[in-house]
């Protein structure tokens, strides 16, 4: 397993109030305006902070991990939360379980700069999402803070926006939300 990839032994870490703090869901839900109709997938979903109140607004959620302690986790709380509309799916670093363009949209929070073969992973999220889909990633910003990983694990924006557009992928804009964190997003080509 890569240094770069958050142990699930520290789950609770992702689910603070601190962290509601300086990244609460609801403003990203805000700008990405999920539809009760569209399917999901968080990537690298974790204990599902983002999985969980996104499934209370969209009619599925994919959450993929590549850590089974996670899928537990998140599978616990989402049961905890009496959410029956989640799918968990064991991924591994470069392949996703899901039918070829079936989702309208996929979330990929901190955990862009985890993926060892970035473009491998991108044409795997291009090939289960749908025509016109988007991706959003949501990523640590490069720059030196106390939390978050180190500067040597973080990846530019302008990388990651290289990354999509070399992969086919159209970049829609950057929606400046966080402090801590830039949010891209990108358009799979029709």
């Amino acid at each position: 397993m890569s240094s770069k990839v958050f142990a699930a032994g520290n789950w609770e870490r992702l689910i603070t109030p601190q962290r509601k703090e300086h990244m609460d869901p609801v403003r990203f839900f805000n700008i990405a305006v999920p539809d009760s109709k569209e399917v999901w997938v968080d990537i690298g979903c974790g204990p599902g902070y983002f999985a969980l109140p996104l499934a209370e607004r969209v009619n599925q959620v994919l959450a993929t991990d590549i850590s089974t302690d996670m899928l537990d986790i998140c599978r616990s709380r989402a049961r905890e939360a009496n959410l029956d509309n989640i799918e968990f799916i064991k991924s591994d670093s470069t392949e996703i379980n899901i039918p070829s363009e079936s989702v309208e949209r996929i979330l990929l929070v901190n955990v862009f700069h985890e993926f060892s073969a970035v473009d491998d992973v991108i044409r795997e999220l291009g090939r289960i999402l749908k025509p016109a889909g988007r991706v959003y990633n949501i990523d640590w910003r490069y720059e030196r803070m106390e939390v978050g990983p180190p500067l040597d694990h973080r990846i530019r924006e302008e990388q990651v926006v290289g990354n999509f557009k070399f992969s086919g992928f159209s970049f829609a804009g950057t929606h400046d939300i966080y402090e801590q964190n830039y949010v891209l997003e990108f358009i799979k080509a029709g």
